[in-house]
């Protein structure tokens, strides 16, 4: 499906705007074209072209020196620096890290992509 002027997308609490959105059932993604922004929990999202992964939570937004990719989001208010805390060195942490699972490159492309690619160029990368 191909929809096209000024399209919007909203999911909870994620929005996003277009001038050309691409739906692609067939590789369970959304692209966006023309000026494409993807909006959540106060923080934007823009570049040349913006790929939602359905199901994923992945945002992929290919870059390079002619299309920067350029995110905003909102003001840090803490950096986590306590002056009045003492740091041993050597002593376990108490507090949980978390880690966050990114987009391997193969998945990030640096071209924009293709609407329907060949079952040759799905297998191919899968391979990868």
């Amino acid at each position: 499906m191909i929809a096209t002027g000024n399209v919007k997308i909203t999911q909870a609490e994620r929005v996003a705007t277009a001038g050309l959105v691409i739906v692609d059932p067939k590789n369970e993604q959304v692209i966006l074209r023309e000026d494409p922004v993807v909006s959540q929990l106060g923080s934007s999202l823009t570049g040349k072209e913006i790929i939602i992964k359905r199901g994923q939570g992945i945002v992929i937004v290919p870059g390079d020196k002619e299309n920067k990719v350029r995110f905003i989001g909102p003001s840090i208010k803490d950096l986590g620096f306590e002056s009045k805390k003492e740091v041993k060195i050597g002593e376990p942490e108490t507090e949980k890290k978390t880690e966050a699972t990114l987009p391997t490159p193969a998945e990030a492309p640096s071209k924009p992509t293709e609407v329907s690619p060949s079952k040759e160029s799905t297998k191919e990368k899968t391979k990868k």
